[in-house]
């Protein structure tokens, strides 16, 4: 109808009337999507003029789901709670560093690489790897060597993470 969610019962139907009288069944008979139009602006004014529908309505709008809302009243039996969040983008607070900045929030990774320290985090992630260690050798059909991973527990730096002391 063109409303917002504050529009008072005479603004919507001062909008449904306005609507209406271009695709009212009396002026346009032989025109299907005219009719279809009518019953949809008749039944959202009959869903925003009724305060119980109106309040579900607007409980579905601000809800976020991309679900239709008749959809939403057949669920109405369902008694579930739902969280929503929503991720907001960083924004940098100086503009002339903000491409710069913007870049180095997108390339920071969850493997200690924090920016400006670069190089402490490359040494420290040289420090943690482990390391490949051949086993003995299975045969397969195609008798190649395979290898697995071992913890190298030579390394006290390592021993310190695993523990969640560092």
């Amino acid at each position: 109808l063109g409303c917002n969610e504050n529009s008072s019962t005479e603004q919507i139907t001062a909008e449904y009337k306005s609507r209406v009288i271009s695709c009212h069944p009396d002026k346009q008979q032989n025109d299907e999507s005219a009719h279809e139009k009518f019953s949809k602006l008749s039944q959202a004014k009959d869903t925003l003029l009724d305060p119980e529908k109106r309040k579900e309505y607007d409980k579905w709008r601000s809800s976020g789901l991309a679900i239709p809302f008749e959809t939403w009243r057949s669920l109405a039996h369902v008694k579930t709670s739902m969280h929503w969040g929503y991720c907001k983008e960083q924004v940098a607070i100086d503009q002339q560093g903000k491409s710069e900045s913007h870049q180095q929030l997108r390339s920071v990774s969850p493997s200690l690489s924090v920016v400006g320290q670069s190089k402490n985090v490359q040494e420290l992630q040289e420090k943690l790897k482990f390391t490949l260690r051949e086993t003995s050798p299975r045969t397969n059909n195609s008798n190649s060597e395979v290898k697995e991973w071992k913890y190298d527990t030579s390394n006290p730096l390592l021993q310190k993470f695993r523990n969640y002391e560092i």
